[in-house]
């Protein structure tokens, strides 16, 4: 019986495979297999290092967006871009910071302007036909609104194709795109009030799986585009991608207008020509803005021509900024001409600004503070090196702190070496005014190797107005072998004390400090003192 029952299972099985009848545990394992490996149907290529994706149009790039927001593609793909694309063609969009407004232009011809300062959902068209100098006109009387679809702009017949950001924080990029050198054309975000805690720009949230594995975005152009929010909550924004971790940004350039506006419940807004904010062991290199940058926040607003923020053992090298840089908060206001604010062990290298910087803060209460500096707004545990600042440094402040440098507006534990700054700075505010022409205030690290030849001015109707060819005011550090080739530093006080110095404006007496070796031209024919608020035991050090 035994033999028989063993015969019959054998029967049985040789009939399971004469039939043809799957394996299902193999099956099941297939599945996976493919599963691990998601390919986008419709783009050339399989998304491998040796046949990457090729995006050759504007359709191409659109199903790119839509795959990686969807989580439908592996996260280390290869992209190539294989020719420039238009956004909207024959389209081209330019800021007008003076009004707020987006002057939208199709070829040579003026289509109508968008208004940014209000709910977000009203475009401002000419109401005269044949003219297009919009300087001329009176707002109050000489536009008529037009109601904005949500997803596609139409006005006067005109269509304008909102793009939508490659990566969100679920979805976030994470692949390798070789732009090849081309360019991205019209480019047009316009969020409103509805958007929440989002990052804009060609690219929104970039993430590597981590530092030994991190995505990269290469050699690609934003131009004639406009990149903003409008009444928007925490948003960060950047030409190239609005948030990097674990990254790096090569090569990259950007012509176009990067503006934010955040309603009064958000807290922070980041902004930068490139990129909006910088995290996680990241790295631009080699990237130059040249389009107009400006945020404005009810109450942190962070705002640089390169990126807006960056921390956490990032880098930015090798980088130019030739745009304005404005930043605009009823709190705390960072703007810098590469960085506005840099934390937590980043570093600034060989790079130059050529923009005009500004940093306003109008909160009223005793609380609020602008810093301004023509490579970074602010610098905390942070380093910069071989940097120079060629751009307007300006900043003011109703309530408390104005304080702009020709480098760095405020320091506090940063280090700052072989640096040099060729141009204006400027402080205004209601209580304390620092400036410098490296440094406006500085807490504790070090200046080092750094030369001024800038003028240096300041006005204050409150407590103290500190001026310094160097730096504003020092509390705590180490300053060795600096200098300042300049005698134009100069203070208007309209209420309050006043130091100037020719070095050092203020220099707090009961601190430790160190100061070497440093000196200002004398050729020049001027009576400061080395230090504003004199003293002999400090003199000795210098």
């Amino acid at each position: 019986m035994k033999k028989k029952g063993s015969t019959g299972l054998m029967l049985l099985i040789l009939i399971y495979v004469s039939l043809g009848i799957p394996n299902f545990v193999w099956a099941e394992n297939q599945d996976m297999n493919i599963m691990q490996h998601k390919i986008i149907y419709g783009i050339k290529g399989k998304g491998e290092q040796s046949n990457p994706y090729i995006i050759k149009s504007e359709d191409d790039l659109i199903t790119i967006s839509k795959a990686v927001n969807k989580g439908e593609v592996d996260p280390d793909s290869y992209y190539f871009l294989d020719s420039d694309i238009e956004l909207n063609p024959g389209y081209s969009f330019k800021y007008i910071p003076e009004y707020g407004l987006i002057e939208v232009r199709e070829g040579l011809t003026f289509v109508c302007y968008i208004g940014t300062e209000n709910t977000g959902e009203v475009a401002f068209t000419v109401k005269e036909s044949g003219t297009e100098n919009f300087y001329n006109w009176d707002l109050t009387s000489k536009i008529y609104p037009t109601v904005i679809n949500e997803t596609t702009m139409n006005i006067n017949g005109h269509k304008l194709n909102l793009w939508n950001p490659i990566g969100t924080k679920d979805h976030p990029f994470s692949g390798y795109f070789q732009g090849n050198n081309h360019y991205i054309n019209g480019l047009f975000i316009y969020k409103n009030k509805y958007a929440d805690n989002e990052s804009i720009g060609l690219f929104g949230y970039v993430k590597g799986c981590d530092k030994s594995q991190r995505a990269q975005i290469n050699n690609i152009l934003v131009c004639n585009s406009f990149i903003g929010c409008c009444n928007c909550k925490d948003i960060i924004a950047g030409g190239i991608a609005g948030n990097v971790e674990n990254a790096i940004i090569d090569s990259c350039r950007n012509n176009s207008n990067v503006s934010n506006k955040v309603t009064e419940d958000g807290i922070q807004t980041s902004v930068g020509g490139i990129v909006g904010s910088v995290l996680s062991y990241s790295e631009v290199v080699n990237c130059v803005n040249s389009g107009f940058i400006s945020s404005k926040s009810c109450k942190v607003s962070c705002c640089g021509g390169i990126a807006g923020y960056i921390g956490a053992f990032s880098k930015v090298n090798d980088s130019y900024n030739l745009g304005s840089v404005v930043s605009n908060s009823n709190y705390r206001s960072y703007s810098g001409g590469i960085i506005g604010a840099a934390y937590y062990l980043s570093e600034i290298n060989n790079c130059n600004n050529l923009g005009k910087i500004r940093s306003i803060s109008d909160f009223a209460l005793n609380y609020g503070f602008a810093y301004s500096g023509g490579i970074s707004g602010c610098l905390c545990n942070s380093t910069v090196d071989k940097c120079h600042n060629w751009g307007q440094v300006y900043s003011s402040c109703n309530s408390s702190d104005s304080c702009s440098g020709g480098v760095a507006g405020f320091s506090e534990s940063g280090t700052i070496r072989n640096c040099n700054n060729s141009s204006n700075v400027f402080s205004l505010g209601g209580n304390t005014v620092c400036s410098g022409g490296i440094v406006g205030y500085a807490l504790y690290g070090e200046l080092e190797h750094s030369c001024n030849g800038g003028k240096v001015e300041n006005v204050t109707c409150g407590n103290i107005a500190c001026c310094g060819g160097l730096v504003g005011k020092l509390e705590e550090g180490k300053v060795e072998c600096c200098c300042n080739r300049t005698e134009d530093l100069h203070i208007s006080v309209r209420s309050g004390e006043k130091f100037i110095g020719s070095l050092f404006g203020y220099v707090e007496i009961k601190r430790e400090w160190s100061i070497s070796k440093c000196y200002y031209d004398h050729t020049l024919e001027t009576e400061l003192n080395p230090v504003g608020n004199y003293d002999k035991s400090i003199l000795e050090y210098i």
